[in-house]
């Protein structure tokens, strides 16, 4: 499956500009390095000291703009069907 390259940058704007520096060192498969970080630090209550672009009290991603609507399309994608409160 192909995407445009401006729904793309309009979607994924964040990552589509880190990607744009390279691919991340470890490939996508991450251990947690914060995790260890924190307990090493003895932070141990919140890894939000330590992490690079944590959600905020909301849960909200400001980098990547998540959570935010989706289209219909997105959830035919991936299978998910919504149903409507009557």
């Amino acid at each position: 499956m192909k995407f445009a390259v401006e729904a793309v940058e309009k979607n994924f704007s964040g990552l589509y500009t880190a990607f744009q520096y390279g691919a991340p060192p470890h490939g996508g498969c991450a251990f947690g390095i914060e995790r260890v970080v924190s307990e090493i630090l003895g932070i141990g209550d919140s890894v939000r000291e330590i992490v690079a672009f944590p959600a905020n009290q909301r849960g909200q991603d400001l980098l990547m703009g998540s959570p935010n609507e989706v289209s219909e399309q997105q959830l035919r994608d991936v299978h998910i069907q919504v149903r409507k409160k009557n």
